[in-house]
């Protein structure tokens, strides 16, 4: 093959010389093909990627060619615009092991981009273990293909380099050619991602230098065996694309056998329909379960339910060529039912009706699953084909902001979980109403600005009877939505076009329904609007698998004091529930998790079971690190969280200070409570358990010289019981136990941001000398002392020194380090994690329960 501009080539050396990532083991399957077309075997090499590989036509066939004229080098092109890994699941099976590959390129890096680091991981995971498994397994190199703004390639690479794969690092080969060269982007690319002829020729020539070496190489062998996924979830093995074209005699449907459209190639035929109510019911047995569908402008939407749940409203005429969509994963592995329905006629302008050309079902997990029917939910075909959605006036809806923080992602995702001033002290907030008539809002255009920042929207919706209903919500792009104060959506994850809309089953009630919207941008636009349908049924129905994640609240005790005032903010508030007894009765304390950046007390466990055994029990909220910026007088939700700016504490001292004012709180109420003072026991998870074992650790704060008599009560407890507690706060000895830690550096003031996790650790290491005196005070390791209570300590995995963890801020090494320094100090101590046979406790309560009852 044949590299004829000299301009690529000035600084090509330098470029291959950074995408080569090679260990002992890497490219030794590689090379292992290569000796057998050496030899005159058959060498069939395929693509496997988006737009990106579609127009690259795989890069490498000519250049195989070249290195092998004894092999019948079969080079394929399996790229398909405008698709990632999560589609790529399900085709592999098709569109790369037909072909019986000796050699597999897989290009996923730029359209993975929008996919959270779980499933970009998973997905990339599950196609190279369904390769490497094989009888006949191929070599896999992975290619990151470059972009304008840059490419989160590390999801890929950690993949790459955890199976020993060859990766090409194709946006530094890009990078170094246009610094040595200093040209344009332009003069490589047509637009921020795809490459002109120049740019392909880089990309073939970066290819054929990064397995150039693997010609080389002698006695390679394909390598035996493959290691522990790295995914906590099952991989998906078995996903094929199901054509629905032959599904026949199904009423008001009807078999295409072709699209007059150029992406008729990708389709065998469809299954048509456009009449109002139409019903496609197709029972499967699997585990994830999605479709592809075509799509034009002319065409309309559908509703497409999995075992009677809540929809997904999937539009087919945002734009020309096809979709896909994952419409449920992580099933039971069981018989289950995809109900598809076409809405009620309605307005034009809706664009709800129309053609639907259904091309296939992509299924996986059926090789695992048995026959048992899964239980359906209320939302039956006919209840789908009647769904009448109000658009939802928002004339007289207020909104709030921008607020941000700095960030180095193109969209807001990273602010999401960041508690603003309308979540904190919303009777602080100046809220804003023009009564100008609107069904959306489009917040760019009313801040009038383009920077990712955070809005949010308040209103109230009135109903004549208590009842469920199904909620619609548009949104660009993220957004959590509370219904009187309950929080019934967090989306923070892809959901398609902005123009559709994502359904929740709500439960309304008679009169005033309070409203808040937090709208966190998407990277092109920052847009809210919302729909409603009544259901008609008794609402616990559909709420049964509405926030199945979510604490039962309906079925705890009423609290016998609650939202108790503690402190002079609102977030310093406390639910008491009291057991019944003629003598003081122990106590639990529960702090909340959320990275102290979020969560609330409503969320804890239910009390009973400490009720039932003559313990109080008590939960706390508390103010999050945010506020250190209010509190210190900075522009509230503008100003960045940094190091040491305008105040003298970190912004942990905050959540932790009023955990132990609240702990003093209750020993001041004591003798109301009828509890007693000496058995307090502490509990928590993650941020919530940080804060109880800085409290178990920490050296009596009382001020027996106070003028606050509450500041004058003991902070010492009896006993803490703790679950996936961080029990450090120093980088350096966090990453030494846990190399992939990312948490900790937020606690302190450093930035954190979901599009670069490393970043908040990497600058808390950077700087972590000059805070030592904060780590020294706030990390729980270093203020343990001889005469600490007992603790015990809750783990779900089993702890590794010095070995990535799947979950690096919930890991037991986090428990496996602090249990070092309680023995070296002799504290007592229970540690219970993935890898202990037949513990004396198995949770939390009965630790607790245990020891403040002996």
């Amino acid at each position: 093959m044949m590299f004829s501009k000299p301009r690529l080539l000035l600084s090509l050396a330098i470029a291959l010389a950074t995408t080569l990532n090679l260990s002992a083991q890497m490219g030794q399957d590689v090379a292992a093909v290569f000796q057998r077309a050496k030899e005159g075997a058959p060498l069939r090499y395929v693509a496997l990627g988006g737009s990106i590989t579609q127009a690259g036509k795989g890069w490498i066939g000519p250049w195989l060619r070249e290195q092998f004229p004894e092999s019948d080098v079969t080079s394929v092109n399996s790229g398909m615009s405008a698709t990632g890994s999560a589609l790529g699941v399900f085709r592999v099976d098709r569109d790369v092991i037909a072909h019986q590959p000796d050699l597999v390129a897989i290009e996923y890096c730029v359209n993975d981009g929008g996919a959270s680091d779980e499933d970009a991981i998973r997905n990339m995971e599950s196609l190279i273990v369904r390769l490497k498994s094989l009888r006949n397994p191929p070599a896999i190199i992975i290619l990151e293909a470059a972009a304008k703004g840059g490419v989160n390639l590390k999801r890929h690479r950690k993949v790459a380099q955890h199976y020993d794969l060859l990766e090409v690092d194709l946006q530094k080969a890009v990078d170094t050619e246009l610094a040595a060269t200093d040209a344009p982007w332009e003069s490589l690319f047509s637009d921020a991602v795809h490459p002109i002829a120049p740019g392909h020729v880089l990309y073939a020539k970066a290819i054929a230098e990064t397995l150039t070496p693997c010609l080389s190489m002698t006695d390679a062998k394909m390598p035996d065996g493959l290691p522990k996924p790295m995914s906590s979830k099952p991989l998906v093995l078995d996903g094929r694309m199901v054509p629905l074209s032959g599904y026949s005699d199904v009423e008001d449907w009807s078999t295409l056998n072709s699209l007059p459209k150029w992406w008729n190639r990708f389709f065998h035929g469809v299954q048509h329909s456009e009449k109002p109510g139409a019903v496609l019911d197709i029972p499967f047995r699997g585990t994830r379960i999605g479709l592809y569908a075509a799509m034009d402008p002319s065409y309309g939407s559908f509703y497409a339910s999995v075992d009677g749940h809540a929809p997904e409203h999937v539009f087919t005429n945002t734009r020309g060529g096809y979709l896909y969509k994952t419409l449920a994963q992580d099933l039971e592995a069981k018989e289950h039912r995809l109900t598809i329905v076409l809405p009620a006629e309605s307005d034009p302008e809706t664009r709800m009706n129309g053609p639907v050309n259904l091309g296939y079902l992509l299924l996986a997990g059926e090789s695992e699953a048995s026959r048992e029917p899964s239980p359906q939910g209320p939302m039956n075909p006919e209840m789908l084909a009647h769904l009448n959605f109000e658009t939802i006036a928002l004339d007289d809806w207020e909104w709030a902001g921008p607020y941000r923080l700095t960030t180095t992602a193109k969209d807001a995702l990273p602010l999401l979980d960041v508690s603003f001033a309308p979540e904190l002290s919303p009777e602080t907030v100046v809220w804003n109403s023009d009564g100008q008539a609107r069904n959306e809002f489009d917040f760019r255009g009313l801040f009038d600005l383009s920077e990712p920042a955070v809005a949010y929207v308040r209103g109230e919706l009135e109903r004549e009877a208590d009842g469920a209903a199904l909620l619609g919500v548009q949104v660009d792009y993220f957004a959590k939505v509370w219904i009187n104060c309950v929080l019934v959506a967090d989306i923070d994850s892809g959901h398609g076009s902005p123009k559709g809309y994502v359904y929740l089953p709500v439960a309304l009630k008679s009169g005033i329904n309070s409203v808040l919207v937090k709208v966190a941008a998407g990277s092109e636009g920052h847009k809210m609007g919302l729909v409603l349908a009544s259901l008609d049924g008794p609402t616990e129905a559909f709420m049964s698998t509405a926030n199945e994640n979510e604490v039962d609240v309906s079925k705890r005790p009423k609290p016998t004091y609650a939202n108790v005032p503690y402190g002079t903010d609102e977030r310093n508030v406390m639910d008491v529930w009291l057991a019944d007894s003629s003598q003081p009765t122990p106590c639990v304390i529960h702090i909340h998790g959320g990275g102290w950046l979020g969560g609330d007390k409503s969320k804890v466990a239910d009390p009973q079971r400490f009720l039932d055994a003559g313990i109080s029990y008590i939960a706390i909220n508390y103010r999050f690190l945010l506020q250190t910026i209010i509190d210190t007088g900075s522009e509230r939700g503008t100003a960045p969280i940094q190091p040491r700016g305008d105040y003298t504490k970190p912004p942990v001292d905050v959540p932790l200070y009023d955990a132990a004012r609240a702990l003093q709180f209750v020993r001041h109420q004591a003798g109301e409570w009828n509890i007693d003072k000496a058995r307090i026991g502490l509990t928590g998870g993650s941020a919530g358990a940080c804060s109880s074992l800085w409290l178990t650790f920490h050296d009596d704060l009382a001020d027996p010289d106070a003028k606050d008599p509450i500041l004058r009560e003991s902070t010492r407890v009896w006993c803490a019981s703790v679950e996936v507690a961080q029990t450090t706060l120093d980088p350096q000895q966090t990453l030494e136990w846990i190399p992939n830690a990312t948490y900790g550096g937020h606690a302190f003031g450093y930035l954190w941001d979901r599009s670069d996790p490393t970043l908040e650790i990497r600058s808390f290491l950077a700087d972590r000398e000059n805070v030592m005196d904060w780590i020294k005070e706030y990390s729980p390791y270093e203020l343990v002392t001889e005469n600490d209570p007992p603790v015990y300590l809750f783990y779900r995995d089993t702890p590794g020194k010095g070995k990535e963890q799947k979950d690096p801020t919930h890991t037991s090494t986090y428990g496996a380090l602090l249990i070092e320094k309680l023995e070296a100090k002799g504290v007592d101590y229970t540690f219970m994690h993935g890898g202990v046979e037949d513990p004396e406790f198995k949770d939390c309560e009965a630790y607790l329960i245990h020891q403040l009852k002996k």
